[in-house]
């Protein structure tokens, strides 16, 4: 504060003499004369300030000698003088006696001399020693490497340039060759020590609570990320404690650029073990053995000793407590030190040398990473002592696992939240007015949103949900909420309010955002789906495949849907038990939402040969085999693919134990053969019996059985839906089928053939959608022209429509066909119905029962 406060002083007296040169010429010059002498008695406050900084920096309890409380008395003299001469001294006070005083070599006026003498001084016998002394203790090396650093930066990037800068200008005076320089001098002077001040403080700053208990989260860099990833992989499948120590130290040389040889891991002697131990690991065991409670448990508590951050603390704050450690980490010569406890016990030990990375210190982000890593360690250590390796691998596959669920479900957030925020861009609604049984355009954005007449096609199911949902708050005076889907598949939120003074309903229409999915959704299904589930079928490219599969909103159907989704964004198997058709279908629509690659199917039967099976998912041992290798699917899938087993139940025990191993560790062996190898292909297996009854029967073994109850689903038959609920199955399929036909507000899938459908009693989900293709192509059929030299084609598959027949052409016109007098004869001939005509036209009745009469057509 010292240095800054001098330093605005000197500046201001600089301000003041330019502005009386540049815009006040009549300004008096004894203001200015006062304002330099404080700045002067200033600056030797400020020079004090400097040489003190320096000073105290170096020595824990800074307390002056007799030399420096000296010159305190000398620096207090010298600005009280001046400061005097401010306020009491009327001579040399105009700047032509004051120029010829400068110019004297003789007989020089006592201020002036004061003034040499006070450069001289600053100089000599304050800021040279100080400068020296600090560069001195820097290269001693007995201080805290922080510390060094701290003075290190300070003293190259402040001290050093601001001196010379400030050499310039406080010595005009005596060197008459630089007095032209001053102004620049001046200038650089103050933009340096604004500039160097604020980046030196931050560097300081940031190092001195290198080590403070700060509530800060630092992220993990990508790099390192995919380092300890690479690690942990390596960890999981390690069999020994000699590659423990080479995975440790390939990721402290990857992640922290340290030496090979200057890491190494050490696992303290046990009962079991026998250990030769070398001189290192004797000064760890002594000193663990013979410290204190306080400092074992100060340890156990810090989970990382680091050398630098241990150093700095103790030097301004001394402890009895931490003495010992460094005393412990200067005779190991170590700059980390990791401890590894499980239960409380200490069974192993990471230290890095010292200065492996030269001058460069540790952060406490470094130390965080370093501890991320070792607590994986400990597990495998602790595994790896009880010779239980499936157990790591099983750990391992499970945190690969949950890795890929986690990552799958942020991607799938990113993308409902982009959706609701890209349908949010435009956030005008549109307004609909709802009076007499009519609508009313309010603004230009409903008409934009709607693309319908609502007047003349009454018929739209857009329309029958407006006027639906009208009608109840008309009559019940509350407001309604409901989702419309436009016939371009974008979902609309339709809110309806009653205008209690007017008496006519209002009506916004807007795209939903993420409340709007949440709250209508939830409201209606209750607590048994979660809401995450219900955003994510409702705004990711996954829940419209799954609404595509399964276009029904009945809660069995939502329930289904939520859980085949929960299901698709994990990496485990899955065991569909459904009819061949739909467990295949299934099984492709799952690959199809985990984005994978390739997908390869197998189906099993009483026939088929075990071992060629065996060798084509697993491989065998080229030893035993001499054929052609042939890579094995798990090695052809890996991270890409997914194998689909039709009928799992029908391959031989032998086999199950495999894919079950598989499973359930992420490892493989081909057949005949002990060695492993890791593939990340996912496994999607399907029965035509639940996997109870086929695990009592014998025809699975436990172990696989095991595997694949937890993530197994059984795909809903027809014939044992409730009646409401395959209703509402029926109106979905149908509802998904007429949105691809242009003239689709023409057709209806009356009741009567909705209970004809039910009492058919389908064998399957696609069996049922097939007879509604069926039927929709009949209904289609119906409607075209009879010679119509264009034939309809209908893909059952998509269920995509390209009609392109005279009826489409004549409802393309409009009111026009009226007009034509063979155009309304198509129509009447085909349709024998005013009111259809009237709705394909989108016009009134009555203009077409009068356009009849005129073709004498009725």
């Amino acid at each position: 504060m010292g240095i800054l406060i001098g330093s605005m002083f000197g500046d201001f007296a600089w301000i003041i003499k330019a502005l009386q040169f540049i815009w006040l010429p009549t300004l008096p010059y004894s203001y200015i004369i006062f304002f330099i002498r404080i700045a002067w008695g200033f600056v030797v406050i400020q020079y004090q300030s400097l040489a003190l900084l320096m000073q105290s920096l170096l020595q824990k309890n800074f307390c002056p000698s007799r030399v420096e409380q000296l010159l305190f008395i000398l620096s207090g003299s010298f600005s009280i003088y001046f400061f005097y001469l401010a306020f009491f001294e009327h001579r040399l006070i105009n700047e032509v006696e004051r120029e010829a005083a400068r110019q004297l070599i003789t007989n020089i006026p006592l201020e002036f001399r004061m003034i040499r003498y006070t450069v001289l001084y600053l100089l000599n016998l304050l800021i040279i020693p100080s400068v020296y002394t600090t560069f001195t203790k820097i290269q001693t090396q007995q201080l805290p490497k922080i510390l060094r650093r701290q003075l290190t930066i300070f003293m190259r990037y402040l001290v050093c340039p601001y001196i010379m800068i400030e050499f310039i200008q406080t010595s005009y005076l005596v060197f008459t060759p630089l007095q032209p320089y001053i102004i620049p001098a001046v200038s650089c002077a103050t933009m340096l020590l604004i500039y160097t001040t604020y980046y030196c403080m931050q560097k300081i700053l940031c190092l001195r609570f290198l080590t403070s208990e700060a509530d800060e989260k630092p992220t993990i860099p990508l790099a390192t990320f995919h380092a300890l990833k690479s690690s942990i992989d390596a960890l999981g499948e390690a069999s020994s404690v000699q590659e423990l120590n080479h995975i440790v130290q390939f990721f402290f040389n990857q992640t922290y650029h340290i030496p090979m040889r200057a890491t190494s891991l050490h696992l303290r002697p046990n009962d079991s073990i026998e250990y030769t131990l070398v001189a290192r690991e004797h000064a760890v065991e002594h000193f663990l053995n013979t410290c204190s409670t306080q400092t074992g448990t100060l340890i156990e508590h810090t989970k990382i000793l680091s050398y630098d951050s241990i150093m700095y603390d103790q030097f301004y704050n001394p402890s009895s407590t931490i003495e010992p450690i460094i005393n412990f980490l200067t005779t190991i010569d170590s700059d980390i030190f990791i401890p590894i406890y499980n239960k409380r016990k200490l069974i192993a030990y990471i230290f890095v040398k010292r200065d492996a990375r030269c001058q460069q210190y540790y952060t406490r982000a470094e130390c965080d990473e370093m501890l991320l890593f070792s607590s994986y360690l400990t597990n495998i250590i602790s595994l790896l002592q009880n010779h239980n390796i499936e157990k790591i691998m099983q750990q391992l596959k499970f945190f690969k696992d949950e890795l890929y669920i986690k990552n799958q479900e942020i991607n799938l957030y990113r993308e409902g939240i982009s959706t609701c925020a890209k349908n949010k861009a435009e956030s005008h609604p549109g307004i609909l007015f709802y009076h007499n049984r009519r609508f009313i355009i309010g603004n230009h954005r409903a008409r934009t949103l709607l693309t319908i007449n609502l007047n003349e096609q009454a018929g739209h199911r857009i329309t029958k949900t407006l006027k639906k949902i009208a009608l109840e708050v008309a009559l019940y005076k509350t407001a309604q909420t409901t989702f419309i889907q436009t016939e371009t598949g974008t979902r609309l939120l339709i809110s309806a309010t009653a205008h209690l003074a007017r008496n006519y309903v209002i009506i916004s229409i807007t795209h939903p955002d993420v409340t709007d999915i949440l709250l209508t959704t939830t409201d209606r299904l209750g607590n048994a789906i979660a809401w995450e589930n219900m955003l994510h079928l409702e705004t990711t490219h996954a829940g419209s495949l799954l609404n595509q599969f399964l276009p029904s909103t009945s809660h069995a159907m939502v329930l289904l849907k939520a859980e085949l989704l929960r299901l698709s964004i994990r990496n485990a198997p899955i065991a569909i038990h459904a009819c061949e058709v739909d467990a295949m279908l299934t099984g492709e629509l799952l690959h199809t939402i985990s984005k994978r690659e390739k997908l390869y199917s197998i189906c099993i039967n009483r026939q088929t040969n075990m071992r060629e099976i065996g060798i084509k998912i697993f491989g065998i041992n080229q030893i035993v085999d001499k054929n052609e290798y042939e890579r094995p699917l798990l090695e052809i899938l890996n991270g890409v693919g997914s194998l689909y087993i039709h009928n799992v139940d029908l391959l031989d025990h032998s086999i199950q134990q495999h894919i079950a191993d598989f499973i359930c560790l992420g490892l493989y062996s081909p057949l005949k053969s002990e060695q492993r190898f890791t593939s990340d292909t996912r496994i999607i297996c399907s029965t035509t019996q639940s996997l109870d009854t086929l695990h009592n029967n014998g025809n699975i073994i436990p172990t696989l059985y095991t595997q694949l109850v937890k993530y197994s689903i059984s795909m809903p038959n027809p014939t044992t839906l409730p009646e409401v609920e395959l209703v509402a199955l029926i109106e979905g399929i149908w509802q998904q089928l007429i949105t691809t036909q242009p003239l689709h507000h023409m057709l209806k899938l009356p009741e009567h053939e909705k209970l004809k459908l039910i009492q058919k009693q389908s064998a399957s989900l696609h069996e049922l959608k097939m007879k509604l293709h069926q039927s929709f192509s009949e209904k289609i059929q119906k409607m075209a022209f009879h010679n119509s030299p264009e034939p309809l084609y209908i893909n059952t598959n998509a269920a995509i429509l390209t009609p392109e027949t005279h009826i489409f052409k004549i409802a393309q016109l409009g009111k026009h066909a009226l007009k034509d007098q063979k155009l309304m004869t198509t129509l009447w001939r085909t349709f024998k119905n005013q009111n259809k005509i009237a709705t394909l036209l989108k016009v009134n009745r009555s203009s077409v029962n009068r356009r009849c009469k005129e073709y004498n057509l009725l």
